[in-house]
């Protein structure tokens, strides 16, 4: 066998010794038995197609205002019952509702934009009854490109130069 990069031949070995080139899927290929990759994400790319993903930012978001709406409630619960510590309750409250509701709105907006960017790929068809045959006959025929390089060359039109 040989280096697919250099062309050095190779025994074996996963490494080219002229080039340093991974040749040790030379075989398998060769064989046609190439393994299939996997591919795999991480959490940190998950986590980015989820906060992109307009859907998921509305769940979110909504799962955010719910919490918040649950810290009012509990807060507002807490003042009534006559602790006084309930009042501290308002300020997590209020900003994970706030927080819910931007993202609420992010997404939304999110959406309309990627909406307006991306039209529908594939126009909806016509129905049999709207479409018409072309109307052809408004259709001239392009000139010829030789045409008048064959006339210039032709012997009958050139009558007054000599042989």
């Amino acid at each position: 066998m040989y280096c697919p990069n250099c062309a050095a031949p190779i025994e074996g070995a996963k490494f080219c010794r002229s080039c340093g080139a991974n040749v040790s899927l030379v075989p398998q290929a060769l064989s046609g038995r190439l393994p299939e990759v996997q591919v795999t994400e991480s959490k940190a790319e998950r986590r980015r197609h989820r906060h992109h993903d307009p859907a998921s930012a509305m769940a979110n978001g909504v799962r955010q205002a719910i919490f918040g709406f649950g810290f009012l409630i509990v807060a507002l619960a807490l003042m009534f019952s006559g602790q006084d510590w309930g009042v501290w309750m308002l300020i997590p409250g209020f900003a994970i509702l706030s927080s819910g509701i931007a993202q609420l709105v992010s997404a939304s907006l999110r959406a309309k934009s990627v909406e307006s960017i991306n039209p529908p790929a594939i126009p909806p068809t016509p129905r049999v009854a709207e479409m018409s045959a072309p109307n052809t006959a408004h259709i001239t025929p392009p000139p010829s490109i030789v045409e008048d390089t064959t006339q210039r060359f032709d012997p009958a039109k050139r009558s007054g130069e000599k042989r």
